[in-house]
């Protein structure tokens, strides 16, 4: 190689590094945490190294390395978004330099330039590259661990250099301790190396291949804890068939533009270069590593608990990176160079502009909720608006609240804990405020909050919509009445609709409106049924009804209000509202309430039960059964 040509890679490969850095730096700091992070960040809030493994560590899912590094870095520079990133930027970098590296030497400097620059210029690493998450310093140790095992390996000589060895050891280390994916990816790694295994090597690479064990048996209590719990499958859905197809789409962009350039960069290079390509080698091996995690990831998470999610393939997809531009050779230096100019200019087009990258973030807002939150206290005074925030953790929303020295009254909701809906009605019926503020960031918010609310705060206010993620300040005004759709009331008086299948009906004081109520009692498990069809229910584009039964018992009833919606082949979909979810007082009327969504592909002659199941059989009273629609309510909660 000419001198020349060495100094002119050089400088391709330290522009590439500088968009590297460029893409990633550029506003890192300037939008929110994710929840992840935020939940990384209030797990380090302890006061021994001990009680963050037993308390941070233990009951999360990922390996402590990350955990600890950010426990040791919060404490020396703070926890600004600024500084909680800025090494896992670094790590992306670096990434894309030691991708370089192993390209040049498997193949050759072009293939370790393009790849770079493809790993540089992706959305996909870009983000990944600027969250405080294990998937950065994963990818950099996983290519870290390649190269070095690469030189233990294949470097022909008699012996290995002490820090070859002791180097391959420790990346293969870091890889275990940061993620699971990264430690699968170099398992994989160190399985295919005993077939490469000869008189010169060995030793080396079994004594390598010892010390990591002896590195991770720290942690290996932990890792056999976690694994049996089961992983996120609670949460994270299996993977439907054509997934590899998507990840690979999302990978380069959902861009046609991309997948058209990097085909055609892929036949040039075949067309030109294919008679030289010499050694399957490598490219076998970048081929096996890109797709073994995928699979491995893929049949555990249909046959035994979901874990796989793009992001945890990003410590493999360099290898299909390097598989991509395997042919290219180091011949026709000006075809190269096209090659490169054309890849950065559609790469850095195709994230800033066509994926608007720096104006769009896949993941839930806080900050945005706590600046919405702390300028409503403003405008309208503090004491005026009742505030209701759900996440994960309160911690998480606290951490904006206290960047901004802002002392928040919010009232802190589990969307996701089955009693959640009863507290937003206790909340509602017991506030004096005339505004209430509700947020949602990256959690489940159940349609009836919205709905509870609006029944004594009707007037929408204000609202902030975000990537998974809301704001709404609702108003008690007198003057708005909400746009009623259509509403249908057994209170018993008349039962001209309801199927009473031998309740007995009395007069009583007792009733909660009217003089009538239905007496339900041991003999009937199933009561009060009344039948529609969705036609009668979900007319005139009417999306989301609203369900409420009022009982009264002398005990913890225990009792439901169901919806069941069923066809031909039977009942599709069956939803409860429990009476143990609301606040029950003894010899008070107690309200069952419900939002129910017209379920994905439900037909109009399809049948709607609407009825009361009393498992324990009590004896109990009901009365006003309603259900009701109301026109603004057609839009996503």
């Amino acid at each position: 190689m000419s001198r020349s040509w060495k100094n002119t890679e050089n400088l391709l490969l330290l522009a590439i590094l500088l968009i590297a850095a460029v893409l990633r730096f550029w506003n890192y700091s300037g939008w929110s945490l994710s929840n992840d992070e935020l939940s990384a960040l209030s797990r380090r809030n302890f006061g021994s190294l001990a009680q963050l493994v037993n308390e941070g560590i233990r009951p999360d899912f990922h390996p402590g390395g990350v955990q600890v590094f950010l426990y040791f870095w919060v404490k020396v520079f703070g926890d600004s978004e600024a500084s909680l990133r800025f090494p896992f930027v670094i790590a992306g970098i670096l990434s894309a330099y030691v991708l370089y590296l192993l390209g040049k030497r498997w193949f050759n400097a072009s293939v370790g330039l393009m790849a770079a620059l493809t790993l540089a210029v992706l959305e996909y690493p870009v983000l990944y590259s600027q969250l405080a998450r294990p998937y950065s310093p994963g990818l950099m140790f996983t290519l870290l661990n390649a190269l070095l095992w690469t030189r233990l390996l294949f470097d022909h000589r008699h012996y290995r250099p002490l820090y070859l060895v002791l180097g391959y050891s420790l990346s293969t280390t870091l890889c275990m301790y940061t993620h699971y994916f990264s430690f699968l990816t170099a398992l994989i790694t160190g399985i295919t190396g005993l077939f490469f295994l000869n008189s010169e090597n060995r030793n080396y690479y079994f004594s390598a291949g010892i010390l990591s064990l002896l590195f991770f048996l720290p942690h290996l209590d932990i890792s056999m804890e976690q694994f049996s719990r089961g992983g996120v499958g609670s949460w994270l859905g299996k993977p439907e068939p054509g997934y590899f197809w998507r990840f690979l789409s999302y990978s380069f962009n959902d861009s046609v533009i991309l997948m058209v350039l990097l085909g055609s960069l892929l036949l040039i290079s075949l067309f030109m270069f294919f008679r030289q390509s010499g050694s399957y080698r490598f490219r076998l091996l970048a081929l096996a590593w890109f797709l073994a995690p995928f699979f491995i990831g893929y049949y555990y998470s249909v046959y035994k608990n979901p874990v796989l999610q793009y992001s945890i393939l990003i410590f493999s997809f360099p290898f299909g990176l390097l598989l991509l531009y395997s042919f290219w050779q180091e011949g026709r230096k000006p075809v190269l160079l096209a090659a490169l100019g054309l890849l950065a200019a559609a790469g850095m087009y195709s994230t800033v502009i066509e994926k608007k990258f720096y104006s769009a973030k896949p993941f839930a807002t806080f900050r945005e909720i706590a600046d919405a939150s702390i300028a409503w206290d403003t405008a309208y005074g503090k004491k005026n608006i009742t505030t209701v925030i759900n996440c994960i953790d309160h911690s998480y929303i606290n951490y904006y609240f206290k960047k901004a020295s802002y002392a928040s009254d919010f009232v802190f909701l589990r969307g996701d804990e089955p009693k959640a809906v009863g507290t937003i009605q206790k909340l509602v019926q017991d506030c004096k405020t005339p505004y209430f503020a509700y947020a949602w960031t990256n959690n489940y918010s159940p349609y009836a909050v919205y709905e509870l609310i609006r029944e004594k705060y009707p007037r929408v206010a204000d609202e902030r919509k975000y990537f998974n993620s809301r704001i709404t300040l609702f108003a008690a005004d007198s003057a708005y009445q909400r746009p009623a759709a259509w509403s249908i009331q057994e209170d018993f008086e008349d039962s001209l609709r309801l199927r009473v299948s031998g309740q007995a009906l009395i007069e009583s004081g007792q009733a909660h409106s009217g003089n009538v109520l239905c007496v339900i009692d041991s003999a009937h498990e199933f009561a009060c049924t009344m039948e529609f069809s969705v036609a009668e229910l979900f007319k005139d584009s009417t999306r989301y009804i609203n369900l409420s039964a009022w009982l009264l018992a002398n005990e913890p009833p225990g009792a439901h209000l169901v919806i069941e919606f069923s066809n031909k082949d039977g009942v599709y979909e069956w939803r409860p509202a429990s009476s143990d979810h609301f606040q029950f007082e003894n010899g008070k009327w107690l309200r069952l309430f419900m939002t129910q969504k017209l379920p994905a592909g439900a037909q109009p002659a399809d049948r709607v039960k609407v009825y009361i199941w009393n498992p324990g059989k009590k004896n109990l009273y009901l009365d006003d059964i309603r259900i009701e629609a109301f026109a603004d309510a057609d839009y996503d909660y």
